[in-house]
């Protein structure tokens, strides 16, 4: 089976956030609180046995344990009134699950719970669903997916989004939180500031590049989706502007993407390629490594900021 990502739409994510209320009887059926318990009991001993590769164990009579090789663990139940799936992680791990699921029995999935509001474990929803599963979740986990539209296949998926979110971090963290300029001549602002001939004018690019008449309201949050006015450029000015703009801007983060542009000869730069190299192999934040600030500069930079690398 070929591997491929399901869409990220409006309806899909409000159709994967959606909690039944009319099937958490049904559920019940599935025995969930004793399977989970077993479950909890087999896991403990499996998750150095799996290693790096796909694996169903049966930690209990009809439960199942499943890890697609990506230091994910998910599970399945299996009754004679069909399979509750818990964990669906993401699209590829959620149809290589479909596959396991299949191997074992010829009952339908009809529920993929997910335990948290986090979209790297609940992405896969939409491949359950399209299986005829229905997705439940905690109220609260779902009004936060709601309110934060995953973005967990497009990093893996879309080029151009990935670049955005390069543009996006750009602006709101510029590798210098000041710009320096001397008026050539007298020059008068909007704003009615003078600034006279020769006088230095110091730019706070953090707070210019979160100008809310300029960005939006949420100017201060990350939003690679981000809408900018015609003539500015997504990441601000953090690049400059004009005869004295970056000259390694083109090469670090690539052209703005165009109406005449295509997918085909668009230049995307070397740090959106870097980062789409990096997540294609599905990274995640080492958990028994945090990551530390760089305590050298009063800049907001990490210094040390370890990843796992699953696939």
């Amino acid at each position: 089976m070929c591997w491929q990502s399901f869409p990220q739409t409006e309806t899909f994510r409000r159709q994967l956030i959606l909690s039944l209320k009319s099937e958490i009887e049904m559920i019940k059926s599935f025995q969930i609180e004793a399977t989970a318990a077993a479950l909890l009991i087999g896991l403990t001993g499996l998750a150095q046995a799996a290693g790096d590769d796909a694996a169903t164990f049966e930690i209990a009579p009809g439960v199942y344990s499943y890890t697609s090789g990506n230091h994910y663990h998910s599970m399945f139940v299996v009754t004679d009134d069909g399979v509750a799936a818990f964990e669906t992680v993401n699209s590829k791990h959620s149809i290589a699950m479909l596959e396991a699921i299949r191997a074992v029995t010829d009952q339908p999935v009809k529920f993929a719970l997910q335990t948290h509001n986090h979209w790297d474990h609940a992405s896969g929803g939409g491949v359950m669903q399209e299986a005829g599963a229905k997705t439940v979740m905690h109220k609260l986990a779902a009004e936060w997916l709601e309110a934060n539209p995953g973005d967990a296949d497009l990093v893996r998926t879309d080029p151009l989004f990935v670049q955005r979110c390069t543009h996006e971090t750009v602006r709101l963290q510029p590798s210098s939180p000041v710009a320096m300029r001397w008026a050539l001549e007298d020059v008068e602002l909007k704003s009615g500031l003078s600034i006279p001939e020769g006088a230095k004018v110091v730019i706070d690019l953090e707070s210019v590049n979160r100008d809310q008449s300029i960005f939006g309201a949420d100017a201060a949050d990350f939003n690679p989706h981000r809408e900018t006015p015609d003539g500015v450029p997504a990441y601000g000015l953090s690049f400059g502007s004009g005869m004295h703009a970056c000259i390694g801007m083109d090469l670090a983060a690539g052209l703005l993407f165009h109406d005449d542009s295509t997918m085909d000869d668009h230049i995307f730069g070397l740090v959106p390629e870097a980062v789409q190299a990096l997540f294609d192999h599905d990274p995640v934040p080492d958990p028994d490594d945090p990551a530390r600030m760089d305590d050298s500069t009063t800049r907001p930079y990490f210094g040390h900021y370890p990843v796992l690398l699953r696939s």
